[in-house]
């Protein structure tokens, strides 16, 4: 696992970040453009497998108080979804500026989907919210230390 590499002390949880990327073979030796391409992707199981689970929380809801929140979830994953499918181009094109949007979008749409909920404590999605947040921070620390080398 290339840990100087991915610098996972940049990123706000990175015994996650450890984790995630150093349970994925393709991490072993890799080098930064590598490591966002894999966290990309992971990003986009993880957010496609939230939205399928929001989606469905959202048919089965009788509540329409929360099957309101689940609807704004179900939005907040699909735009999520949206910035994920750019990220590959961005990061193939070294827009690395545009790379870190998509991960504070990741990041802002789940912590949007948690806020929803009142008090945000009770929302049945926090630990997917938390997850979308995590893979967003980690986006944006690899864009950044993207962009620094870029600049050298």
């Amino acid at each position: 696992m290339a840990t100087n590499a991915r610098n996972p002390w940049q990123t706000q949880d990175p015994a996650f970040c450890t984790r995630v990327l150093g349970s994925d073979p393709r991490t072993f030796k890799a080098k930064l453009p590598e490591l966002a391409s894999v966290t990309i992707d992971l990003a986009l199981n993880s957010v496609t497998g939230t939205k399928v689970r929001v989606h469905s929380l959202y048919l089965s809801e009788k509540n329409p108080q929360m099957r309101a929140h689940f609807g704004t979830c179900e939005a907040c994953f699909a735009d999520a979804l949206d910035a994920l499918r750019l990220a590959p181009r961005n990061l193939k094109h070294g827009e690395y500026a545009e790379l870190n949007i998509v991960g504070t979008s990741v990041f802002d749409d789940g912590l949007r989907c948690e806020n929803s909920f009142k008090p945000p404590s009770q929302s049945p999605l926090r630990n997917e919210n938390n997850d979308s947040k995590r893979f967003g921070d980690i986006i944006v620390a690899i864009a950044n230390s993207l962009e620094n080398q870029h600049k050298i």
